[in-house]
């Protein structure tokens, strides 16, 4: 289970495509957007979640995307644990925020 919860979630996005890295951040806050078919999250101590987006704080992941709900499953089990993570952008929008590469805890 351990070794589950440790795995890089990878959102079907080539390693090139990496922006940003935040580690050792903990998840302050998770919400979904209904009417944008995402779920965003922000973490502790980031003002901005990558330069694609100014002064925006908000990561997202689509609800399409085939690695949503692992994600998410990682990010509650994250904010509820206060465990850090290390997350990697993808430089691009999703849902009108920064996309992610991938969520795992930071080790």
């Amino acid at each position: 289970m351990r070794k589950f919860l440790c795995m890089a979630i990878l959102l079907g996005l080539s390693v090139s495509a990496m922006s940003g890295i935040h580690e050792n951040k903990k998840v302050s806050i998770i919400s979904s957007q209904i009417n944008e078919d995402c779920t965003i999250f922000q973490l502790d101590g980031v003002g901005q979640a990558d330069s694609v987006r100014a002064d925006d704080p908000w990561f997202a992941i689509s609800t399409t995307s085939k690695a949503h709900d692992t994600a998410v499953s990682v990010l509650l089990l994250a904010k509820a644990a206060e465990k850090p993570l290390r997350v990697s952008t993808t430089g691009s929008l999703v849902c009108g925020h920064t996309g992610i590469y991938y969520v795992r805890f930071s080790e």
